[in-house]
């Protein structure tokens, strides 16, 4: 029996034209691979609505597991992210036209959440079959964090039964002829991006 399992990734934000996250999980949408079938979900980049609308697919799908995934232009390898903090602040605006300064995300809210995963088992796995990895505890205050914490708050707070975890990635080499990447950002294989969610998936699975 395959095992549904949930994908994000969000549309182009900011001054971007491309986002590798977008590309890749509509690529990846409905594959099956030991056992599990992706469903991938596109995000807006906004600050609420990004989580208001995974967490629709959760209740209605009752994955076991959920990826989320973000582009970071400035890290050099892919970066899981253990928290979520309650903080809104980024250069762009969201979808919405919000441009919070270091504002909270939940007036007098917790002031973190933390993702339900070992992300050094994770990290520890993909460095294992060579795609470097680090752990973070700050995803900065733009819109990814904003969806860590608040999908880790309703899964906590609904005491649901599946693990969510999320990372960050460079840019991969599918857009070097696209746009122009300036020479000091980290540009990792495309296929090492797919690679790296599927082994992820694996992995919690396993754990």
């Amino acid at each position: 029996m395959v095992e549904r399992v949930i994908l994000t990734g969000f549309e182009p934000f900011g001054p971007y034209e491309y986002n590798p996250v977008y590309d890749t999980t509509l690529k990846l949408h409905r594959q099956n691979f030991e056992g599990l079938e992706i469903y991938g979900l596109i995000l807006p980049p906004s600050y609420y609505e990004a989580s208001e609308l995974l967490f629709e697919k959760i209740k209605e799908f009752s994955p076991r597991i959920v990826l989320g995934t973000g582009l970071s232009s400035s890290i050099n390898k892919i970066r899981f992210e253990s928290y979520g903090h309650n903080k809104m602040n980024g250069k762009y605006s969201d979808k919405m036209g919000r441009k919070p300064n270091n504002e909270e995300i939940i007036t007098d809210g917790e002031i973190f959440y933390k993702t339900n995963v070992d992300n050094i088992i994770l990290a520890h796995h993909l460095d294992d079959i060579n795609i470097p990895t680090e752990v973070s505890v700050n995803a900065d205050y733009y819109i990814c964090n904003s969806l860590i914490y608040l999908t880790s708050r309703n899964i906590q707070r609904e005491d649901l039964q599946l693990k969510f975890a999320f990372f960050h990635t460079p840019w991969t080499d599918s857009y070097t002829k696209l746009i122009d990447i300036p020479p000091e950002k980290k540009i990792i294989p495309q296929e090492m991006l797919e690679t790296a969610i599927r082994e992820t998936f694996i992995k919690i699975r396993e754990n």
